[in-house]
């Protein structure tokens, strides 16, 4: 789309958001947009006006997904490749 998007900016930003306890952002690359999966307390609208002041247009996920836990690696990290297979 012409822009660099750095996946860990926008998950940066969603931390800055109080009662957030995770959060991992993916492209689908077929369906071209971004989604931000997080965890914690804040409504998915709360957690996208956060976002709208925090970055700019383009890199606001088109899609919030609240989830419980998010998948883990046994080292503790984030999985994405799960992220892109519940979506």
């Amino acid at each position: 789309m012409g822009y660099r998007i750095e996946l860990g900016e926008i998950e940066a930003a969603a931390w800055k958001l109080p009662g957030i306890t995770g959060a991992g952002c993916v492209y689908l690359p077929e369906q071209k947009c971004l989604v931000l999966c997080y965890s914690g307390t804040p409504l998915p609208e709360e957690l996208r006006r956060h976002l709208r002041q925090l970055l700019p247009k383009p890199m606001v996920p088109r899609r919030i997904r609240r989830m419980e836990i998010l998948p883990r690696t046994p080292n503790g990290k984030l999985r994405r490749s799960a992220l892109l297979d519940m979506e």
